[in-house]
């Protein structure tokens, strides 16, 4: 089963307001963090849905379960992640996000901006960065780690950086932010490339899937060139 797919053949009237979403989430019999997942991949496409505007499929759907009718909006939103997700953590509130960010790591899924994943899960834990964690290790899916690995070495406040356990269990968190933070005292000034003073850098498990990753995207064998040769002290600040 693919919500995804019941999602994209039913077109935007199926997700054009919370209660639409909310009549959606009815017909799920249970929902796993890969079907969050997939949809929150397909609404990062431009035009999720393409020219598919037609609302007869769903109404048709919705009158065989007797739901009535649903209202077309007057314009339909330019990006139906928020609202979908709004339903999901009302309808599913012990659904585990960090489960669904890793449950990106399939190859048959695609994303077109990966701030929009980012956004998502702002928006359903708004409490909480988005976790590094998720995204570390050799994934299938490289291109979305890539996404994800670039996405946290551009917007570092945004993001939740782990530190190596055995650096942790024998020096402290706060000893190891420290010594990135001494680490990134000693850079260059000219340094202008911000993905290279990210703090990630100071986890060995960072630091190997930047490694992993780079081998397969060009712009990170760049980033990854620079940090080494410019900051050589932050990369191994925290081994």
């Amino acid at each position: 089963f693919s919500l995804a797919g019941l999602i994209e053949e039913l077109g935007p009237n199926c997700v054009a307001s919370h209660q639409d979403c909310m009549d959606m989430l009815e017909m799920v019999p249970a929902l796993a963090p890969r079907h969050v997942a997939e949809c929150l991949a397909l609404f990062t496409s431009p035009s999720p849905f393409g020219s598919n505007k037609d609302a007869n499929a769903y109404n048709s759907l919705r009158a065989s379960l007797q739901l009535g009718d649903s209202k077309p909006p007057a314009a339909f939103p330019t990006n139906s992640s928020p609202t979908f997700v709004a339903a999901v953590k009302e309808k599913f509130p012990k659904l585990n996000w960090t489960e669904v960010l890793q449950a990106l790591d399939n190859p048959n899924i695609r994303i077109e901006r990966f701030a929009s994943i980012a956004a998502a899960y702002k928006k359903a834990t708004p409490d909480h960065n988005l976790p590094c964690e998720a995204f570390l290790g050799r994934w299938k899916n490289s291109r979305i780690q890539s996404q994800a690995l670039k996405f946290m070495l551009e917007s570092p406040d945004l993001v939740d950086f782990p530190v190596s356990k055995e650096v942790q269990a024998t020096q402290g968190r706060g000893h190891v932010h420290q010594h990135v933070n001494n680490a990134l005292r000693t850079l260059p000034e000219n340094l202008s490339a911000t993905a290279t003073v990210c703090p990630g850098f100071g986890c060995l498990d960072f630091v190997e899937s930047i490694v992993y990753c780079a081998s397969r995207d060009h712009e990170l064998e760049k980033i990854l060139a620079v940090a080494m040769k410019d900051a050589p002290a932050l990369i191994f600040a925290g081994l």
